[in-house]
């Protein structure tokens, strides 16, 4: 006769496995975070987001230590890429880059057209039907988690989304002896729990997640809401994160059976956020703001000077719970382009008094085939 003997979560042994992964999940999109592609990360950190033919870029980035001093902190960055759009060098002088050729060129995951199944490192299973994926399994015998995300479709759009983490048990006989090559997994010892519900046109409509904490009857709760406009553009987004109370009777049953006692939350742990985008004519993003019940506030203002230089100028609110004051911040930033429309001069400065004072520059040297 066996016994079953439940393992413990090793947070940071998960992370560093599930960063082995090869491709790329559709998650639960974000559609706030589109505002941050006119910060221009993506095309700074990666040459492979670049439009035109790139073949080599020199990336420069340059720290200002203070603004009272003229001391900086610089590091170089050098991308090489072949004719087919892949990076070939990568070399910083940068001591704690760990970047490598395989992380950067995994932005270009293979396309997948027909029915199809995958397994690889013998941990991760992919399913698609048609050419998307409909399944996503991985088995972390090592952290006794498995992974599941199933994902449904209607008429080519995501549709919903659900995933659940589970924890796994090791079989354990009469004398406690573990046997540590036989895990098993139940589907409702659950980990984390989260849905996902789209529109008719694939935009994402409310999110729910639910994560366990380190105690047994409490449980991380994150709910989202999104609006559009009439022209199908994110207008508005509500999102509540809370610790609530979880009875032990519920433990075992499915999450959508759960009644959380919402009316008994830890003090201090509710936070709610809301974001708002407004365009202009052009259908450009003209502010982007993001306030929270905590009193910290952000409001991005872009203005487009021409189709090489556009400005971000950006006030912020950060409340400061020790000493209970609001710290107030004005900052700039310049953006200056190509022909391309590729950034090739990124300045941020911080506004003192009504002055520019150049805090951090980032310079891309692009040379093309």
């Amino acid at each position: 006769m066996y016994q079953y003997v439940y393992t413990t979560l090793l947070f940071f042994f998960y992370i560093s496995f599930t960063n082995a992964q090869t491709r790329d999940l559709p998650d639960f999109p974000a559609p706030q975070d589109d505002f941050y592609t006119s910060l221009e990360e993506k095309k700074v950190m990666n040459p492979l987001f670049l439009e035109g033919q790139i073949r080599e870029v020199n990336r420069t980035h340059t720290l200002h230590i203070s603004p009272d001093r003229d001391e900086t902190y610089t590091n170089t960055y050098y991308y090489q890429v072949n004719t087919e759009k892949e990076i070939t060098k990568y070399a910083t002088d940068d001591s704690y880059d760990d970047t490598t050729l395989a992380y950067l060129n995994k932005v270009q995951s293979p396309t997948i057209k027909n029915d199809t199944i995958l397994k690889e490192d013998d941990f991760y299973t992919y399913i698609y039907k048609k050419g998307k994926l409909t399944n996503y399994m991985s088995y972390d015998i090592e952290s006794g988690i498995m992974d599941s995300i199933v994902y449904t479709y209607k008429n080519n759009n995501l549709s919903t989304r659900t995933h659940y983490k589970s924890e796994g048990t090791l079989e354990m006989d009469d004398e406690g002896f573990v046997d540590e090559s036989v895990m098993y997994f139940s589907e409702f010892r659950i980990q984390s729990y989260g849905t996902a519900t789209y529109t008719k046109t694939g935009q994402l409509l409310s999110l729910t997640q639910h994560e366990f904490t380190v105690e047994d009857d409490l449980i991380d709760t994150y709910k989202s809401n999104y609006i559009y406009d009439q022209k199908n553009r994110f207008k508005n987004a509500t999102i509540v994160s809370d610790r609530v109370f979880l009875t032990y009777e519920q433990l075992d049953k499915h999450p959508k059976k759960w009644k959380l006692q919402e009316n008994e939350t830890v003090e201090g742990m509710y936070l709610e956020t809301n974001i708002t985008v407004t365009y202009d004519n052009q259908n450009r993003i003209e502010t982007y703001s993001k306030a929270d019940s905590q009193k910290n506030n952000i409001i991005y203002e872009i203005s487009y000077d021409t189709d090489r230089s556009k400005k971000i100028k950006v006030s912020r609110d950060d409340y400061h719970f020790q000493k209970e004051v609001i710290i107030h911040r004005d900052l700039l930033f310049e953006y200056t382009y190509d022909t391309y429309h590729n950034p090739t001069y990124i300045a941020s400065y911080i506004l003192l008094n009504g002055k520019k004072v150049l805090d951090k520059s980032t310079e891309l040297a692009i040379i093309y085939y």
